[in-house]
């Protein structure tokens, strides 16, 4: 099933079988939500996954910004954010990761990050464990400006690997 926005609400939306919708053409407003979202495959506007708990394993693109903000959903096949990706405290797994079009908010992200390989953007990795800054120092082939704890200005993706690297 194809929808053209969706703003998930328990009683709005009783009698949809969530499992069933395939695409979501325009924006995902799906903050809180618990339903079962295990078929859904692409996200065409922006999504907010914030405190987002449902099943997006079979998830591949959201084509614009994404709003993970506290998100623990399955979005291990996630490969492509359009737009810019707030993952602040974001602890799902996003080891498919490849892309992020815009900027990166990843304040206090432990996600699994290790095949993210371009940051369209500046990346804030401000309370970001030092094994996920590792991974990325080792992942990332492009990234305007990193802006980590303790530094005035962004670093070039040279200067942060050169830090990071082992």
């Amino acid at each position: 099933m194809k929808i053209k926005n969706f703003y998930w609400s328990e009683e709005k939306n009783k009698n949809l079988d969530f499992s069933k919708i395939e695409e979501i053409k325009g924006y995902a407003d799906l903050k809180g939500c618990s339903s079962d979202l295990s078929s859904l495959k692409e996200i065409g506007g922006y999504a907010n996954l914030t405190g987002c708990y449902s099943d997006l394993s079979s998830l591949k693109e959201i084509e614009g910004s994404a709003y993970l903000e506290g998100c623990t959903s399955n979005l291990s096949n996630l490969k492509e954010i359009g737009g810019n990706a707030d993952l602040t405290g974001c602890y799902s797994d996003l080891s498919s990761l490849k892309e992020i079009e815009g900027s990166a908010c990843l304040e206090g992200c432990t996600s699994n990050l290790s095949n993210l390989k371009e940051i369209g953007g500046n990346a804030n990795l401000t309370g970001c464990s030092e094994e996920l800054k590792k991974s990325l120092a080792k992942s990332l082939k492009s990234c305007d400006g990193i802006y980590i704890e303790f530094r005035d200005g962004a670093l070039t993706l040279k200067e942060f690997k050169e830090m990071y690297n082992e």
